[in-house]
């Protein structure tokens, strides 16, 4: 489960400058992002992503380009009307960390809604979708506003966290090791946060292989579910801290895992410690481009 503690532990303190100097690049296979001057024509678009069909343009008020802009064959998702934090806040946000960067902020004056960030959440299914459309088609995207750094960082999270099934901090995490001026700004972290719970990755989650025996498994998935009890050091044994149960266990399996996951589900079920209510099954994109079969099943704690 993210945080925004972690969050921000994962882009660090200080919000990228626009003149970052990052590279365009692939950031998970057929999903690319740029500073928007770098694929701001047909041709520079088709040099750097040549199979490129779908560009998303997510700052309409200083990138101008929308459907046709890139010729025959591109097609252009423009998110209207989505604005960044405002200058003065992007400002403080780039400022080193101490004293100084904390009285610019505490200075800042209120701003009115309609100059501060808006709701990119509403769009992360239908960017996603679109992205999955071009790629479904053998296609690639580009995703882009004006510098790369806050907007469309955001959809490019959204779409890693729903494909992948991984939450915002291993999202940035991943993103930023490709792109480092990833940084969503304090609005879109938020928004970020509450879409990772509607995907059912803030849940607890119990990642199961083939390394070790079902057996161990099932004792973790007890001990999630049960909580630990505190116990005091005792010759040859150290002090357990004492741990409170969780609500609801995620227990996931890739390939040859998946009977795992499966069995050990099953067994916390059969022994009525938890009830299953929910399993997903997807095939998500691995490092090198292949894909790979894996289960999600969600448990809930009995009460």
């Amino acid at each position: 489960m993210s945080t925004f503690k972690g969050v921000r532990a994962a882009t660090g303190p200080v919000r990228s400058a626009h003149n970052h100097g990052c590279k365009p690049v692939e950031v998970v296979p057929g999903v690319w992002t740029a500073h928007f001057h770098d694929v701001e024509t047909d041709a520079a678009l088709k040099t750097i992503v040549p199979n490129c069909k779908l560009v998303v343009n997510s700052a309409t008020d200083k990138c101008k380009t929308g459907p046709g802009s890139y010729g025959e064959g591109v097609d252009v998702l423009v998110v209207d009307g989505l604005l960044d934090d405002p200058e003065a806040r992007k400002k403080a946000d780039s400022m080193p960390e101490g004293p100084e960067k904390e009285a610019a902020k505490a200075a800042l004056p209120q701003f009115e809604p309609g100059e501060c960030a808006g709701n990119a959440k509403q769009d992360f299914e239908r960017v996603n979708k679109a992205i999955d459309a071009a790629k479904g088609a053998g296609a690639s995207s580009m995703i882009h506003c004006y510098a790369s750094i806050s907007r469309s960082a955001a959809f490019i999270l959204a779409y890693m966290m729903k494909s992948q099934q991984i939450t915002l901090e291993q999202a940035i995490k991943d993103m930023r090791a490709k792109w480092d001026a990833t940084w969503p700004n304090d609005t879109f972290v938020e928004q970020l946060l509450e879409y990772e719970k509607e995907l059912g990755l803030a849940v607890t989650e119990m990642k199961v292989s083939n390394k070790k025996g079902t057996g161990f498994y099932i004792r973790a998935a007890n001990s999630f579910l049960k909580g630990i009890e505190a116990q005091e050091a005792s010759e040859g044994k150290g002090a357990v801290e004492a741990k409170a149960p969780v609500d609801e266990l995620k227990i996931s399996g890739l390939g040859e895992a998946i009977n795992v996951a499966v069995s050990v589900a099953a067994r916390i079920e059969a022994d009525k410690v938890g009830t299953i209510v929910k399993v997903e099954t997807q095939y998500p994109e691995m490092p090198g481009g292949r894909g790979c079969a894996q289960i999600a099943i969600i448990v809930k704690r009995t009460q």
